[in-house]
């Protein structure tokens, strides 16, 4: 009888863990705090469902087991850090990078499944867009006018980058990168049947694309346009059909309008031209986001030349680029670098843990990059490369939105039974 109720309990168990995978996912661009318990929440179920099995399976599947070692790494690399506070607090941050491959990644995802949780992303990001509107327009009509003032007293509009989504501390980067990929996937794969599903399906696109005007950050704006465009053009020429050469047109279309209709997003667009003409050409430095960016990619190479295999120790970027930085630059341009990261995923790590956690780093993506092209799992290798794109521009796994974003889709594709075979007709 005992062994009938364990069983029983066990197996709703399981179904639970379904049901907290959909509302962790939908919580991703919503709520970081919801997000954290829900992990929290997931985790204790699959404890209680662990079986041995899954240490095997999770050996086989390098690219988790690689992911599990990189989180070692940054534990490790506290026995040398010289900012053990933030050192602890980084660990914290990233424990999704050990969670998901160790809990997940020794399971089995039903295509079915995985389309259930893309769904409840997306589903989630519509969500957080319609909030982020709600709360822009609540503002006007309460008297704020369309601009605020920022902490250094610059006219922000409350409509665009960081006032958008700041009260759901979202930044654009994020935001940006998180509709990216639900508009990849709405695009090339989502299929419906149901009716009125057309018409819901070009409305999401519809108002997702706008969303991503709004957001009006650069790095994850490009990289959608040059690795979707990459890909439909790709298709096009292996299977040549109207819809593809429709989403061409649409997406050479949508950017073209999009640095027409948004000042913000065409401003910073050519001060990143002129930025790296002044920082690569020039050898000048500027007070401008992407000439900054520039910048503490220089001293995040350089600096990493003295320790580069074990680097500085978990946590310690942003204090040894400060240390370092006046050795290499002036008083003036290490002002402007001072008290931030790489903005660069790889370089944060090679300065903070050298190659010893860049090089399996590293190794993860390729494998699965190449798990991904022999099962023809096209969204997965889309998602390694946008992902891939934007950590040049920014330490995406610096904050919870960016590793448990990265993590648990990485290990959600990885685990899939019946990964996503080439649509030829959407």
């Amino acid at each position: 009888m005992k062994k009938v109720r364990f069983k029983n309990f066990h197996s709703v168990l399981r179904k639970s863990e379904s049901y907290i995978l959909m509302a962790l996912f939908f919580s991703i661009p919503l709520s970081p705090k919801l997000t954290t318990v829900l992990i929290i929440i997931y985790s204790l179920a699959s404890l209680l469902t662990f079986e041995r099995e899954y240490l095997r399976k999770i050996w086989f599947r390098k690219p988790a087991f690689l992911l599990i070692l990189v989180y070692l790494i940054l534990v490790i690399g506290l026995s040398y850090s010289s900012d053990i506070n933030t050192g602890f607090s980084k660990i914290q941050t990233q424990l999704s990078l050990l969670i998901f491959p160790l809990f997940l990644g020794g399971k089995s995802i039903l295509k079915k499944q995985k389309e259930q949780y893309l769904l409840s992303f997306v589903l989630g990001i519509v969500f957080t867009s319609l909030l982020c509107f709600g709360n822009s327009f609540y503002r006007y009509f309460k008297g704020e006018g369309y601009y605020v003032l920022d902490e250094f007293s610059r006219k922000t509009n409350i409509f665009f980058y960081t006032e958008f989504s700041a009260f759901l501390d979202l930044h654009p980067t994020y935001f940006s990168i998180y509709i990216g990929f639900a508009l990849f996937y709405l695009l090339g794969f989502y299929k419906t049947k149901k009716k009125y599903g057309f018409i819901i399906k070009w409305t999401a696109i519809t108002f997702l694309f706008v969303t991503l005007i709004f957001t009006s950050s650069k790095g994850g704006i490009f990289t959608f346009f040059i690795a979707s465009s990459v890909y439909f053009a790709y298709r096009f020429i292996m299977k040549p059909n109207k819809y593809s050469v429709a989403l061409l047109i649409a997406l050479i279309v949508g950017a073209t309008g999009m640095f027409l209709i948004n000042p913000i997003l065409f401003k910073r667009s050519m001060q990143l031209v002129n930025s790296f003409n002044k920082v690569w050409v020039k050898q000048e430095q500027t007070n401008e986001s992407s000439s900054i960016r520039f910048g503490l990619w220089k001293l995040s190479v350089e600096v990493s030349k003295k320790s580069p295999f074990f680097g500085y120790g978990t946590g310690t970027v942003i204090r040894t680029l400060n240390e370092n930085c006046i050795d290499l630059f002036s008083f003036s341009t290490c002002e402007g670098l001072r008290n931030k990261n790489s903005h660069n995923q790889y370089l944060n790590f090679l300065v903070s843990n050298g190659f010893l956690i860049l090089i399996p780093f590293l190794f993860a993506l390729f494998l699965g990059l190449v798990k991904a092209f022999k099962n023809k799992d096209q969204v997965f290798f889309f998602f390694i490369v946008f992902i891939g794109l934007n950590f040049l521009f920014e330490s995406t796994l610096q904050r919870e939105r960016g590793v448990v974003f990265f993590s648990a889709f990485f290990i959600l594709f990885l685990v899939c039974e019946n990964p996503q075979k080439e649509i030829e007709n959407v």
